[in-house]
């Protein structure tokens, strides 16, 4: 998997989670992020690492 970074909107769009979800989770410092003057984008890596971070495990009864 290539690791770029991207801007918040086409993350929201490749990974099903809301604009304004990914701004809270940045304002909350749970997401790393790269700013370039006032835009601001994440990495491929950061948002799957967050992702696989807070998936819940099924644990067979």
């Amino acid at each position: 998997m290539e690791n770029k970074i991207r801007p918040i909107k086409e993350q929201s769009e490749r990974k099903g989670i809301s604009v304004p979800m990914i701004k809270k989770l940045i304002f909350n410092k749970k997401l790393e992020y790269v700013k370039v003057g006032a835009k601001v984008f994440i990495s491929d890596a950061v948002i799957e690492d967050y992702i696989q971070s807070n998936t819940v495990k099924v644990e067979e009864v």
